[in-house]
């Protein structure tokens, strides 16, 4: 009898790939797949993590876009301009940041209501790229019973509405 593989490779909606093509955009590469825990979904932390230690192997940011988010002057980190698509297929605009916890974030709460997304959810951020352009998809998968992910450190990237 053939094994299944537990853990197996997540695939793009059609919706997405259709959309990526529409815009000539590059392969898309699944940066990573989580549970939202109470801070990604909370008005008061206003951002969604993306824990450095947990992005996918695949997912590279380009040199310069490196360097930008590497730049820091006093609490100011470096950030860079993004597209942001979900379920509604509407682009938003989101800076991308390296993230201290000390720091305030903008908001990227009306995204977050208008897609739908509650904790313990299972979200997949995928990233592509139209000519220099950055862009990040947010699919919704399912629901997890219980999770442990609320005690996840938070260091890592973050996304913010602009």
């Amino acid at each position: 009898m053939p094994q299944t593989d537990p853990n197996p490779k997540p695939d793009l909606p059609v919706e997405f790939k259709n959309l990526i093509s529409a815009l000539g955009g590059s392969e898309p590469v699944l940066v990573i797949q989580k549970s939202l825990i109470d801070t990604d979904v909370s008005n008061q932390h206003n951002r969604l993590s993306i824990p450095i230690n947990e992005i996918e192997e695949g997912f590279r940011l380009e040199e310069d876009e490196k360097r930008a988010l590497d730049l820091c002057n006093g609490k100011k980190c470096g950030e860079i301009s993004a597209s942001l698509v979900g379920r509604s297929l509407e682009e938003r605009e989101i800076k991308l940041r390296k993230w201290d916890m000390k720091n305030e974030t903008q908001s990227w709460n009306t995204f977050r209501e208008s897609n739908g997304l509650e904790a313990g959810m299972v979200l997949q951020v995928w990233s592509f790229q139209v000519n220099s352009r950055r862009w990040f998809i947010l699919v919704n998968n399912r629901e997890e019973g219980s999770s442990d992910e609320s005690n996840r450190s938070c260091d890592g990237a973050s996304t913010s509405k602009s």
